[in-house]
C-alpha cells in the first residue's frame, strides 16, 4: 500500500505544520495539525491509573466530521484515522507489547515486531496483529465492528464478557470479521451479501474472499462502490462532507449505484448518483435533501 509507506517515526506524513504543546505529569498535551487531508486535534496526558504504566503518556487523536488524517507511531506504524473517529496511543511503546484504542474507522499498516504483540482495542473487541495492513471500522455510535484484511493476519479477543467464547479466529487477506453487538443491529444488504452463514449478535463471523479496495478507499480520499445501496453511499456521504442529508422517500435508500467518487465536491457527488439513480436533491446550508425525481407531465 502505497500510500501507507512509513516516515519518521512518531510525525505525521503530510507537509503540515506540527504545533506540539507537552506540559508536566498529570497535565495535558495538545496537538493541532493542519494537514491537507483536513484538522485533527490531539489531547494527551500522562496515565498513572494503568498498572504498570505510570509513565507513559498517552495522546488522543480527534478527527473532525468531515476529515481524515494520517499518523506514524513511534514503531514506524502508519495509521490513517477516518472522519468522526478518536484513535488514543502512547507517545512511546512500552517494552513488552504496543496498545493502542480506535473509537471510529482505521486504516493500519503494522510496523512488524515479533517481540511486541501489536493490539488494536475497540468497544467490544480487541484486534490482535500480526505485521498487517488491515482496516478497522470500529464507532461506539454504531452496532457493527467491521475488521478487513490487506496483508497479514490478525486475531480477535472479545472484551464483552456477553460475547460468545470461541477457539481462535483468525483473518486472512481479502476477507472481511463482521461483529453484531446486539440484536437489534442494522446489517445492510452488502454485508449480507458477503457472508454465507447468518449474522448473530456478540460473535464474529467471517466473510466470503471480499473486495479490500472499496474498503480502503477512503483514505486516498475516494469512495468505490459496487452495486452498492444508495442509504448506504448516503451515510458515508454525511461523513465524508460533514452534512446532513434526509431522504424524503425511504424506497430510495434501495436503489443501487455503481461508480468511483475521487476528489470531488458533494454537489458534484450528487449529481453523479442523480445522473444514475434519477433521484434530485436540494441544499441549503449543509443540510441536504434527497427525493424521487418528478415525472414530467
Amino acid at each position: 500500500i502505497q500510500a501507507l509507506e512509513a516516515s519518521k517515526a512518531g510525525k505525521l506524513k503530510t507537509s503540515a505544520r506540527v504545533i506540539n504543546m507537552r506540559l508536566l505529569r498529570w497535565a495535558a498535551s495538545v496537538i493541532i495539525i493542519l494537514a491537507s487531508a483536513g484538522v485533527a486535534y490531539f489531547a494527551g496526558r500522562a496515565q498513572g491509573s494503568m498498572p504498570g504504566n505510570a509513565d507513559v503518556v498517552y495522546n488522543e487523536m480527534i478527527v473532525p466530521i468531515g476529515q481524515r488524517s494520517q499518523i506514524v507511531l513511534s514503531d514506524g506504524t502508519t495509521v490513517w484515522v477516518n472522519a468522526g473517529s478518536k484513535f488514543r496511543f502512547p507517545s512511546q511503546f512500552s517494552d513488552k507489547k504496543r496498545e493502542v484504542w480506535l473509537d471510529g474507522e482505521g486504516l493500519f499498516n503494522v510496523a512488524k515486531d515479533t517481540s511486541k504483540v501489536f493490539y488494536v482495542h475497540t468497544s467490544d473487541l480487541d484486534v490482535k496483529v500480526h505485521g498487517t495492513v488491515f482496516n478497522l471500522k470500529a464507532y461506539s455510535t454504531e452496532d457493527i465492528i467491521e475488521t478487513t484484511v490487506v496483508e497479514g493476519l490478525v486475531s480477535f479477543e472479545m472484551n464483552n464478557h456477553k460475547a460468545e467464547k470461541s477457539r481462535d479466529i483468525f483473518l486472512e487477506p481479502n476477507h472481511k470479521a463482521i461483529y453484531l453487538k446486539k440484536e437489534s443491529a442494522i446489517v445492510t444488504e452488502e454485508l449480507r451479501r458477503e457472508v454465507k452463514e447468518p449474522l448473530k449478535p456478540l460473535k464474529i463471523i467471517i466473510s466470503e474472499p471480499v473486495k479490500v479496495e472499496p474498503v480502503i478507499s477512503w483514505a486516498e480520499g475516494k469512495l468505490i462502490f459496487t452495486d452498492e445501496s444508495l442509504g448506504n453511499i448516503l451515510q458515508k456521504l454525511e461523513r465524508k462532507y460533514d452534512v446532513q442529508i434526509i431522504v424524503n422517500n425511504g424506497a430510495i435508500n434501495h436503489l443501487k449505484y455503481t461508480g468511483v467518487l475521487k476528489h470531488v465536491s458533494i454537489e458534484q457527488a450528487l449529481r453523479a448518483l442523480q445522473m444514475t439513480t434519477g433521484i434530485q436533491y436540494t441544499i441549503k446550508e449543509n443540510i441536504i435533501t434527497i427525493s424521487e425525481k418528478k415525472e414530467k407531465i
